[in-house]
């Protein structure tokens, strides 16, 4: 019953998709963070019926980058991973002290670095989203989801915080966090076995990359902020995906 209040929890969090109400109380928080990559297998299987539906009804591939990406990345998680995205940028552009930085992050107010880098994102991913023309292409993105949210999951259960308070605060004090780490270690050991077998050489390519990221984020995230927060984990999300897709995308020139 608890694993079932956490899964409602988490996709009542980081998705759109209606859940029933339910108190939270902190022995249902367990296991949030053991879900958030089967809220990735959603959009990534939306994902795919996208792309069917496109190739089926001859849908021009802009017109489908945008669709996609509207459909599967911004209205199933809210854009609650993109926000947190262009406060991370807001902040880290401000050159500012570790507490502004952080006060940054919880300011409701976008500075003009995060939405250039927003539109920067969102017209590469789209652009790189409507060049799938293969079912085996489209796996293997609707698997980035699940990819990005297994590690972000590791790295949530692994670092310090940054403050002592916040939701993430909540989710990462109530969570039984060897049982999430090792159950996001099998989402992660199996999306990444199927990279391999869709594409190997760019998945191993995307590892070495993604691998370097993660160190300089771990880096990033202690000098700056002294610790991970919400809007980092959603940052952390935006930046292997966009890692994984731009990858993809340059495939016929890597491999």
């Amino acid at each position: 019953m608890g694993a079932l209040r956490s899964l409602i929890i988490c996709f009542a969090v980081f998705s759109k998709i209606p859940m029933p109400y339910i108190d939270w109380e902190k022995k249902d928080m367990k296991y949030i963070f053991c879900f958030l990559p089967l809220v990735g297998a959603v959009m990534g299987a939306l994902f795919i019926g996208l792309h069917l539906l496109a190739q089926r009804f001859n849908v021009p591939e802009t017109a489908f980058g945008i669709i996609s990406f509207a459909v599967a990345m911004l209205l199933v998680n809210g854009g609650i991973h993109m926000d947190g995205f262009m406060d991370t940028i807001d902040a880290l552009s401000s050159h500012k002290s570790r507490d502004d930085k952080i006060r940054i992050l919880d300011d409701p107010h976008t500075g003009a670095f995060a939405i250039i880098y927003a539109i920067f994102y969102v017209l590469i991913i789209a652009y790189i989203l409507g060049t799938v023309d293969n079912l085996a292409e489209a796996v293997y993105m609707a698997i980035v989801f699940v990819f990005a949210r297994a590690l972000v999951g590791i790295v949530a259960m692994s670092e310090d915080l940054s403050k002592e308070s916040g939701m993430l605060y909540t989710f990462v004090s109530s969570a039984n966090k060897f049982v999430t780490a090792v159950i996001c270690v099998v989402w992660l050991i199996a999306s990444i076995s199927v990279m391999e077998i869709l594409a190997p050489v760019r998945s191993i390519i995307t590892l070495g990359v993604v691998f370097i990221f993660v160190m300089l984020f771990q880096n990033m995230n202690r000098k700056n902020f002294g610790g991970i927060s919400g809007d980092l984990m959603g940052f952390f999300i935006c930046v292997v995906e966009f890692i994984c897709f731009v990858i993809m995308g340059l495939g016929d020139f890597i491999c």
